[in-house]
């Protein structure tokens, strides 16, 4: 998944792509607590055995069509309320069907995807871009005050200079997360035992975590973990495909 940016360290292989770090089976510290997580009920996705067919392009999917962004007919995602609009930008060579960050708009209506070059024109002191340059903030320490969008990057590392310069994005002011472990099933081995290499989802939950601490005094209670439904699903359905083999 190229979505290994926003933490600040990209793993990059031998053909030029960026993958996440870490295979189910390998823990590494500061990773999701997978069972302290508030999900919806997998039901739908468990349900849903079989291909369906998108309404929109007519091709078979199973879960969603990566293409549309649509659910196939009888799975019911959960819709999670953001604080602020989370704009996805991809880079047109990524393949849509390996993307994590692809599923989000499915989760959230407060996320929307875009494709570079096509971006819109964000309001420049109401946003934040995930990115971490050396003049970026920690996430924990900003101030979120009237804050409406935050820009996400899902490329890989050798893809984010054209994209920063895109006219749309130059300038804005840069906010990061601290390094984390990836629960992330593409694996990479130029990222092994490098801390803070995660997906765009992860990213995106843990910049949300961040966000919570910095504008909450109380305990975290779970309102942004719907945001690794998907995530969460296809993890254990690998795993559980690996201790088989």
């Amino acid at each position: 998944d190229p979505g290994a940016l926003p933490s600040g360290r990209p793993c990059v292989s031998k053909r030029g792509r960026t993958k996440a770090a870490q295979a189910p089976h390998k823990p590494v510290e500061n990773q999701i607590d997978l069972e302290s997580l508030r999900l919806s009920s997998f039901e739908s996705l468990e349900n849903d055995a079989s291909r369906g067919i998108c309404s929109q392009c007519g091709h078979s999917r199973k879960y969603y069509c990566h293409e549309c962004v649509l659910l196939t007919p009888g799975v019911a995602a959960p819709d999670v309320a953001l604080p602020f609009t989370v704009d996805i930008v991809r880079h047109p060579k990524e393949k849509s069907s390996k993307s994590s960050a692809i599923p989000l708009q499915l989760l959230s209506k407060g996320v929307k995807l875009h494709t570079f070059p096509d971006l819109p024109v964000f309001p420049h002191d109401e946003t934040l871009l995930l990115f971490p340059s050396e003049s970026s903030s920690d996430a924990r320490e900003t101030d979120w005050t009237g804050i409406t969008h935050v820009v996400v990057v899902d490329c890989t590392w050798f893809q984010t200079r054209p994209i920063l310069k895109h006219a749309s994005l130059a300038g804005l002011r840069c906010v990061r997360i601290q390094d984390r472990g990836s629960r992330f099933w593409r694996y990479c081995h130029k990222a092994e035992n490098i801390p803070g290499v995660v997906s765009t989802t992860e990213a995106i939950y843990f910049l949300l975590r961040d966000y919570f601490d910095a504008q909450h005094r109380q305990s975290y209670d779970g309102r942004y973990d719907d945001m690794l439904w998907f995530f969460v699903f296809f993890f254990k359905l690998i795993s559980a495909r690996s201790q088989e083999r």
